[in-house]
């Protein structure tokens, strides 16, 4: 059921999927992100939505109990690719593309997703309709003149032919991961000691002095860095926990 009430609202499906993967991608690829960040908002937006875990598709992987259908593998390894490409543009080519990997990376995306969200499922983290339905109502892409707008939002819905209750099922999930990560990453902190010695060792490689007004200058800049740093290995550590922790199963003809 959706959580619209009166008519079923869902454009969510595919900003929900690709949640996960753009936030992991924010992380790696920092520099990128902000010049590609609308492109590939918009790219997502306009994109078809498999079907999760349907039991007609091949089985590529399982995590735990769940079955990770090709359907889920293919949107996953598109959006990849949609990314690179928009990065590396015509560099992106048979050799890069083997280089890159990006099948592993579909892979382990999903793993880290599934894993995540059995985890906070777990430790008894949940996401409400309240919350899916403000992220639609206030998500940008489906305003019109800063308000919610019902037809754009029904008309990229069926675009991508996908129901309110599928595509606001995987907002669901995309939210609880995010739940988990911020959960994670509230735990981290960054002291100026840190900071400073970070900043040291920039100096002493390039052979120059300290200078205070200089250290200022950046300390809020590098603050945030170490911090996203510090976070994703944190994130990272967390995931292979849980892997040995779950009976992962890969269709290695997938990756062949």
């Amino acid at each position: 059921m959706s959580v619209f009430k009166e008519k079923p609202l869902a454009f969510l499906n595919i900003f929900v999927y690709i949640l996960p993967a753009m936030l992991s991608f924010m992380r790696r690829h920092m520099k990128f992100f902000f010049i590609f960040f609308w492109l590939v908002i918009i790219s997502f937006v306009l994109w078809g939505v498999g079907g999760f875990n349907d039991s007609k598709s091949d089985v590529v992987l399982t995590v735990g109990k769940y079955k990770v259908g090709l359907d889920e593998y293919r949107d996953t390894y598109d959006r990849l690719f949609d990314f690179y490409k928009r990065v590396y543009q015509e560099k992106l080519d048979e050799e890069l593309i083997k280089k890159l990997d990006l099948k592993r990376k579909a892979i382990d995306e999903i793993i880290q997703k599934r894993l995540l969200l059995q985890d906070a499922k777990r430790i008894g983290l949940k996401v409400t309709d309240e919350e899916i339905r403000d992220f639609i109502m206030n998500y940008p892409a489906f305003q019109k003149d800063g308000r919610f707008n019902r037809e754009i939002y029904m008309r990229i819905l069926q675009l991508n032919r996908t129901t309110p209750q599928g595509f606001e099922t995987m907002q669901k999930e995309n939210l609880m991961v995010e739940k988990i990560r911020r959960l994670l990453g509230d735990a981290i902190v960054v002291t100026d000691e840190e900071v400073k010695e970070y900043f040291m060792e920039r100096l002493r490689s390039d052979g120059k002095p300290f200078k205070e007004e200089e250290f200022l200058k950046v300390k809020g800049i590098l603050t945030g860095l170490i911090l996203q740093e510090k976070r994703e290995k944190a994130l990272v550590s967390y995931v292979e926990t849980l892997k040995k922790k779950t009976k992962i199963i890969i269709n290695e003809k997938v990756l062949s």
